[in-house]
């Protein structure tokens, strides 16, 4: 027969599994995002981030990948090497995707030199607080407008909708800084700190309300994440000689921290006492090990997971992030004795969007007076 595609690319298991080593050994990931039209950039050492999946980190030492806002079937970030880059993002299959990349093994194209695969360096607390404090000096000095936060209130207050006196309670505990990336241009930097007050991880976000972009400092420990209690500052743990340890009953628990200033905002509205919890953001869904140091240390009496409610996802796949990452989480704090339950927004993807629907009048907002509660959402499927 003639005219007709072949589309059998099966091959013997072993041939395929020579095949495959030989694609992640010899063809540069950065390579193939370049075939594919896929937009990166710089991202703190070492690594890159795409432009348009700004989830997706490219390790170009080590050669692979990390997409951190999606999940495998068995709930692990989706990643690897070389070909599985290539069927994550052209589509394809494993077989076809053997089929396409084979030609260039053949000539050649793209070999990346074997470089040596250096174990990451482990940072004590105190290392880790002297390399990160020093990279906010650094950003913090690039602009002397940067003190005046004038460009990050104006983004979280009018883009973002959050209220100012919940961002001016992160000022003061020196959990939000305006900084300036590389070319100049304003971010906000997230502080968060440990146990000892030192400094832990800090995230960054552009101000910009038509470009989106955001990254991790090198050198973050997700195992902290970045904790925030409204009433105990946790700077003054590294000067008292026997420090109090915070004493909320109740945790709740985000992917980011605009998510958590988000709802913190939501609260006041609604004429809660929004100083009456602790909160969490973790930095995405798969750095779940936060919320359990964070209990270990902390001990709340009870775990609200509050992730997002990836609606759009599940439409496209069947599968919804954020919400089997709190499902997930939940079940294993109860397991280990910690009463948790799971708090999705209903109507909106995450709890930034749900806030700003509110303000517009499109979400009606259920006040404290009128006998509402926080309760846990209609889990059945």
């Amino acid at each position: 027969m003639t005219g007709r595609k072949n589309t059998n690319y099966w091959r013997p298991p072993v041939a395929a599994a020579r095949l495959k080593e030989a694609i992640n050994t010899q063809l540069d990931i950065l390579t193939i995002a370049d075939q594919l039209g896929l937009k990166y950039e710089k991202h703190g050492r070492g690594k890159v981030r795409l432009v348009d999946h700004d989830s997706c980190i490219i390790n170009v030492g080590k050669n692979d990948f990390a997409r951190y806002s999606q999940l495998n079937e068995n709930g692990k970030v989706v990643g690897g090497g070389s070909l599985d880059f290539y069927m994550h993002f052209a589509g394809k299959k494993y077989f076809e995707a053997l089929h396409d990349l084979e030609s260039q093994i053949e000539k050649g194209v793209a070999v990346v030199e074997s470089a040596p695969r250096l174990e990451e360096e482990t940072l004590t607390p105190e290392k880790r607080h002297r390399q990160l404090a020093g990279e906010l000096s650094a950003a913090l000095n690039r602009n002397a407008d940067n003190a005046s936060m004038r460009q990050v209130f104006a983004y979280l207050t009018k883009t973002r909708k959050i209220d100012p006196e919940i961002v001016q309670a992160f000022v003061n505990q020196k959990a939000l800084f305006q900084i300036s990336g590389q070319k100049g241009h304003a971010q906000c930097a997230f502080v968060g700190r440990n146990e000892k007050g030192l400094i832990s991880a800090i995230s960054f976000r552009g101000t910009s309300s038509s470009v989106r972009f955001m990254g991790d400092f090198e050198g973050c420990d997700y195992n902290r994440g970045w904790y925030f209690d409204p009433t105990y500052d946790l700077q003054q743990r590294a000067y008292d000689e026997k420090p109090r340890a915070p004493k909320k009953k109740i945790l709740l628990c985000f992917e980011s921290v605009i998510e958590v200033m988000s709802y913190m905002s939501i609260l006041k509205a609604g004429g809660y006492k929004w100083k009456g919890f602790a909160y969490l953001a973790t930095g995405s869904v798969t750095k779940t090990k936060a919320v359990f140091e964070t209990v270990r240390l902390y001990k709340p009496k009870e775990v609200v997971m509050m992730y997002n409610n990836d609606l759009e996802e599940e439409k496209k796949s069947g599968r919804n992030p954020g919400k089997q990452a709190a499902e997930l989480v939940a079940e294993k704090l109860l397991e280990q004795g910690t009463p948790a339950k799971v708090l999705l927004p209903q109507k909106a993807n995450d709890w930034n969007d749900t806030l700003k629907a509110m303000k517009a009048g499109e979400i009606e907002l259920s006040k404290k007076n009128e006998k509402s509660r926080m309760r846990e959402p209609d889990r059945s499927r």
